[in-house]
């Protein structure tokens, strides 16, 4: 068996066992009630099972969610072209892939995704170990941080680390500490964020599984 025919193997292996890790963690969640405080990991799971994953391609606006708590961000008015596609999973149809793809960065300075995390959840860790399963159209590179505004408006990053999305299918691991100024008075009605900034190159990533865990 080829190099390729082995990554493609790979790849659907993955994919079957994300499936399975995301309807296993339904049910944990159906069996564990309401008393259970809901969590970043559990917004996210619900990214990989929204309905109508049809195909289509819908042009993204800076800063607009694309699902509750997921969004893009990039320089309004600077000509950035980018597109995300949702897809029925072809190794889980239980599941979907979500394809972002950037078409033309323009002039913008930045293009991130942006998550919406929980401050208690934030609050309570020490840190944050963090996966992303998917692939590009070429390596990128990344930096992947987390991040809080205060009352005055100022962003606050409480730790970050860069990395490299492969070209192939592959599960890219990575982790940070997490430090809060403690001096600072946060907005607490503006959620914190876990954020991916990636390389301003054209490119199409392809994402299978998200995971995000505060400990």
């Amino acid at each position: 068996m080829d190099t390729k025919a082995q990554l493609a193997q790979l790849s659907e292996v993955s994919s079957r066992l994300l499936g399975n890790i995301i309807q296993l963690h339904g049910q944990v969640l159906a069996l564990s009630g309401a008393s259970r405080e809901p969590t970043t990991q559990d917004a996210l799971n619900e990214l990989f099972v929204q309905p109508g994953a049809d195909g289509a391609v819908k042009p993204l606006n800076p800063g607009e969610p694309v699902f509750p708590g997921f969004s893009f961000s990039f320089e309004k008015g600077a000509g950035c072209e980018a597109n995300l596609v949702v897809l029925p999973n072809p190794a889980k149809t239980e599941t979907n892939i979500i394809e972002v793809e950037l078409v033309d960065p323009g002039s913008s300075t930045w293009f991130t995704n942006e998550i919406n995390a929980r401050w208690p959840e934030v609050r309570r860790a020490r840190r944050l170990d963090w996966s992303v399963t998917g692939s590009a159209t070429k390596e990128l590179n990344c930096r992947a941080y987390l991040r809080g505004v205060d009352t005055e408006g100022k962003y606050h990053e409480f730790g970050s680390k860069t990395f490299q999305l492969p070209e192939h299918p592959a599960v890219v691991q990575s982790g940070f500490d997490i430090l809060i100024p403690h001096t600072v008075r946060f907005n607490e009605n503006a959620p914190p964020k876990f954020i991916v900034s990636f390389e301003l190159t054209s490119f199409k990533v392809t994402l299978e599984y998200l995971s995000l865990q505060f400990s």
